[in-house]
């Protein structure tokens, strides 16, 4: 698994070329990390410079099939048929993969630095705090890409991914997948005690706390983790920072009067205080949905625009542009083009991306008021999250109006949704609403995959021209999506298929 075979030195080498000017080089040509700000400059690099967010959508019931089939159309056959993409390129999952281990080989980096450079407790704790909360990220984003959904019942018997929690000191490391049950203890002891140790946005300035893990940021991430696991306890506890009405929300009256390019600007950007975590990324991504034969169809826009899944029983005012032939798009990207070389037209395209938000921690909020049994306490947080997204809503209180009720009328039907926990008739319909709610949010941004996965809902994809159809089942393997060639001639244990 050559992404996991760096030596400490060629890390960050590599990592660190554009401010090498500062950092003395020992003759073995491994870096000095003296000083509290060098370390902090290992933490610039401990977030994945790569995004998922396409082949995990193409996955997912968020797509159809456009009948596109002109040239220029990108081919995402092999993501819409969950079949292994064998072409290890931009915004794929083997990208993925080598982005997140080189931003854990960075957090490991300052995990060991910070304990060997004197400092305050405040530095140390702030640094420390943030380095674990990126490593448990980074792992825990592979962990839901390449791994089956956790369920208790089966984790110590299925594959995790190797969880690296040390500065590699040999070029070749032999590394094991170990069980996700493993994987999920490692993954709750840096978060529990990043989130101690982590400071607020103040400790890391006015302009640019939004690229780091504030305590927030890290609250957020405890959330999410905590929801997957089902301990909602955990997710009521960790979301208590935002309270049933917090202050920021994405407002959408902030986007509908902008532009396609601003929406996807303000998307993305550090100017948007729902976002608690923001990365820039190698991505095309904004390029991508518009061409492409399988995507977001008509049937499909609309849909997550339409009033079944609001609780005042309206559309959504979620903005859906069309390029070509049937694919639509949320504009929630904006392309950076970063010249190497100007003078050359020599670059790469970069895309700011949300990693997590306030929406989200507040939408897991919800769901652990339902399985706290508060059904209309969880009712009126629905309405207060969805009035932001509703035409004339903003400055009201028609939250007040939403009732357990409101909601049970909305969902007819929830079968499909068999977490591994247990719930009744009425957590299992509005669960299924706060995911559904989710699923219009988050569009285009891998979030729905992960619902499958841990709801064990079945997909099924259509084929338009052929006349066929492919079923993916509730526990089906391929919901894990296959390790990277190179990981697998490096020996790691495939995916069963």
């Amino acid at each position: 698994m050559r992404n996991l075979k760096y030596i400490a030195g060629i890390v960050l080498g590599i990592a660190l070329t554009s401010c090498s000017s500062y950092l003395s080089e020992n003759p073995d040509q491994r870096t000095t990390i003296d000083t509290p700000e060098k370390i902090k400059e290992l933490l610039v690099y401990a977030y994945p410079s790569a995004n998922n967010f396409y082949p995990l959508e193409a996955m997912t019931d968020n797509f159809g099939d456009s009948r596109r089939t002109q040239n220029s159309a990108l081919d995402n056959t092999a993501y819409y048929k969950w079949e292994v993409e064998t072409q290890e390129s931009w915004d794929s999952p083997a990208e993925y993969w080598a982005a997140a281990y080189k931003a854990i080989a960075q957090a490991n980096q300052a995990l060991e630095s910070v304990e060997n450079v004197q400092m305050s407790k405040e530095m140390y704790e702030g640094i420390k705090g943030e380095a674990l909360l990126a490593r448990a990220y980074s792992h825990w984003m592979l962990a839901m890409t390449f791994c089956e959904a956790y369920d208790p019942a089966t984790a110590s018997s299925t594959l995790g991914i190797p969880y690296v929690d040390k500065v590699e000191e040999k070029l070749f490391e032999t590394y094991e997948r170990g069980t996700l049950e493993e994987v999920y203890q490692r993954l709750e002891e840096d978060i529990v005690e990043g989130v101690r140790l982590a400071k607020p946005g103040s400790f890391f300035g006015a302009t640019n706390y939004s690229f780091h893990f504030t305590k927030d940021a890290g609250r957020a991430l405890a959330a999410r983790f905590f929801a997957f696991k089902g301990d909602f306890d955990k997710v009521m506890e960790y979301t208590e920072f935002l309270g049933d009405r917090p202050e920021n929300l994405r407002n959408y009256a902030n986007y509908t009067e902008l532009m396609p390019s601003e929406q996807g600007q303000l998307f993305g950007s550090q100017r948007e205080k729902a976002n608690l975590l923001v990365a820039g990324t190698r991505s095309i991504i904004s390029r991508t949905y518009g061409a492409i034969r399988f995507g977001i169809v008509r049937d499909i826009a609309l849909a997550r625009r339409s009033s079944a899944f609001n609780p005042f029983n309206k559309e959504y005012v979620y903005d859906i542009y069309w390029r070509n032939q049937d694919v639509y798009f949320y504009p929630r990207f904006y392309e950076y083009f970063v010249y190497s070389n100007q003078s050359a037209g020599i670059g790469q395209p970069y895309v700011n991306v949300s990693l997590l938000s306030t929406d989200e921690a507040y939408l897991f909020r919800i769901e652990a008021a339902i399985m706290k049994d508060e059904y209309d306490r969880a009712a009126k947080m629905m309405g207060y999250f969805a009035k932001f997204r509703t035409t004339g809503f903003n400055n009201t209180n028609n939250e007040n109006t939403v009732t357990q009720n409101t909601i049970l009328n909305k969902v007819s039907n929830a079968n499909e949704y068999q977490p591994f926990f247990q719930v009744n008739d009425t957590q299992r319909k509005m669960l299924k609403f706060v995911a559904e709610m989710r699923r219009s949010e988050f569009l285009q941004m891998g979030n729905r995959w992960y619902d499958i996965k841990r709801y064990n809902i079945p997909v099924t994809h259509r084929f338009l021209i052929e006349g066929t159809e492919e079923v993916l089942t509730a526990k089906d393997p391929r919901k894990a999506v296959q390790l990277p060639q190179s990981a697998l001639g490096a020996g790691l244990t495939p995916n069963p298929r």
